[in-house]
C-alpha cells in the first residue's frame, strides 16, 4: 500500500466542496511529496503527483505562504557552559529538527524541549558527536499541523539551566530557505513543505 494511493482513493470519494479541506490536505501532501522526490532525486521520473487530473490540482494551495522566524539559536544572553551553535533541518525521509551545541563535557547533561503539546528531554547518551567538542541533537516531535509552532530548547544539568534557552520552529528553517538558490529544489520544498503543514493545521481546526 502506497501513502498514494490512499490520497486518490479519498480524493475520488471526497469530492464535494463539504470536503474541500480534506481536499486540499491530500493535494498539497502529493505535491509536497514530489517535490522531496525532486530535492532526494527519488523516482524522478515518477512523481508522486503525477495523476492528479486538472480539476484536482486546483485543490491544492496556490499562493505560496507568507513565512516568518522565531530563530533566536546563538544570542548569549548569560555565560552559559554549553552554547547554542545553530538550528537546521534534516530534509530526507522525514522532516526533523538538527540543533548543533558546543560544550568541553556532556556527562549530566540533558535537551530540555518544550512547545505548546509537550515536553520532552534528550539525555546526552543521544548526542551526536561531531568533533571539536561540538554535537548534534535530533528533535522529530512534531506533526505536520505543528510547522508553525516554536519550540524552546535549555539544556540541563539536574535542575539547573547551563545554557540560554533558544527557540526555532519548521517555518523559521523555511523563512530562511524560501529563496534559496544554493541548492537545487531546496526553496520550492521548503515551499511547499509549509502548504502541507498550513493544510493540515486547517483540516485539524476545521
Amino acid at each position: 500500500y502506497k501513502v498514494a494511493d490512499y490520497c486518490y482513493s479519498m480524493l475520488d470519494k471526497c469530492s464535494g466542496k463539504e470536503y474541500e479541506t480534506f481536499r486540499t490536505l491530500l493535494v498539497d501532501l502529493l505535491n509536497y511529496g514530489a517535490h522531496s522526490q525532486k530535492f532526494t532525486g527519488y523516482k524522478t521520473d515518477m512523481l508522486v503527483n503525477s495523476d492528479l487530473t486538472d480539476s484536482q490540482k486546483t485543490w491544492g494551495t496556490s499562493d505560496d505562504p507568507e513565512l516568518g522566524t522565531v530563530q533566536k539559536i546563538t544570542e548569549d544572553l548569560i555565560d552559559p557552559a554549553v552554547v547554542w551553535k545553530g538550528g537546521s533541518l534534516v530534509l530526507n525521509d522525514r522532516i526533523e529538527m538538527r540543533f548543533k551545541l558546543e560544550t568541553d563535557n556532556i556527562e549530566g547533561l540533558r535537551v530540555q524541549i518544550e512547545c505548546k503539546s509537550g515536553k520532552w528531554n534528550i539525555p546526552a547518551s543521544q548526542f551526536a558527536s561531531i568533533g571539536n567538542n561540538q554535537y548534534y541533537v535530533y528533535f522529530r516531535g512534531l506533526n505536520a499541523a505543528q510547522m508553525r509552532e516554536t519550540v524552546s530548547l535549555t539544556v540541563m544539568n539536574g535542575d539547573t539551566a547551563v545554557s540560554n534557552t533558544a527557540t526555532y520552529s519548521i517555518e523559521s528553517y523555511a523563512y530562511s530557505k524560501q529563496n534559496d538558490t544554493a541548492v537545487a529544489g531546496l526553496a520550492e520544498l521548503v515551499k511547499a513543505m509549509m502548504k502541507y503543514g498550513d493544510a493540515a493545521a486547517a483540516y485539524i481546526t476545521n
